[in-house]
């Protein structure tokens, strides 16, 4: 069971300000979702320590700065969706897991090592930054697991679709056979009742039987005289 709270975006880690959210409890998440959930929570964490230690010192337009709430961003944009999708009961798209989900693992990747880099830069106690050292470290054996967890899932999930698609291909193709099948059988039985309408046997199950089929007048001496313009016999 994993607890999901809805995430906290970066101008609230630094206000230290709750979301009003509810939480929501997956029964069974998957892994790269518990390293998700593991990531934002570690990065909240990381965040404030960067705004204790540096507070309003670096310019808000710093690349590295921006660098870090982007990152953030990008966690905090994940973490959403997972929530969302959780709370109407829907499945993570394809899509989403081909793209966006190994752009977060990056993210995280990227975020752990621009917030401890700028943490250690700042401390001037040399044990400290030894720890922030070994901190950092952690931290990035994490966000590479999760990297890694990300890749295997992605892959998975690709061999998933393609078999799907295949699978889909063949039953449309045996869909596409049996239609031909079906539109041959009907040609064939078309074409035998317009030859059985036209036979004298049908025409003879037709009529009354005391009515004679009319007979061809072709080779007659009636036909003959027909044909020559003269007038029948009286």
């Amino acid at each position: 069971m994993l607890r999901l709270e809805y995430p906290r975006t970066a101008l609230e880690v630094y206000n230290d300000t709750e979301t009003d959210q509810p939480t929501i409890d997956l029964p069974n998440p998957t892994a790269w979702v518990r390293l998700l959930v593991t990531q934002h929570q570690q990065a909240q964490w990381d965040l404030e320590q960067l705004h204790g230690m540096c507070g309003d010192a670096y310019d808000r337009a710093d690349r590295r700065i921006v660098a870090i709430k982007r990152n953030f961003h990008l966690l905090t944009q994940a973490l959403e969706y997972v929530y969302k999708t959780a709370e109407a009961n829907r499945t993570v798209s394809h899509e989403w897991m081909q793209t966006e989900l190994m752009r977060t693992a990056s993210a995280a990747q990227k975020f752990t090592t621009d917030v401890w880099t700028a943490i250690t830069a700042r401390d001037k106690d040399q044990a400290e930054k030894e720890g922030h050292q070994i901190t950092r470290i952690t931290r990035l054996n994490d966000a590479v697991q999760f990297l890694q967890v990300v890749d295997r899932k992605r892959a998975e999930e690709q061999q998933t679709w393609n078999a799907n698609c295949e699978k889909w291909a063949m039953n449309q193709q045996e869909e596409t056979e049996r239609l031909a099948r079906e539109q041959q059988r009907l040609r064939t039985e078309v074409s035998a009742i317009k030859q059985a309408t036209t036979t004298p046997t049908y025409l003879q199950l037709a009529l009354p039987k005391d009515v004679p089929l009319p007979t061809s007048r072709e080779g007659t001496p009636e036909a003959a005289a027909g044909g020559a313009g003269g007038e029948p016999p009286r």
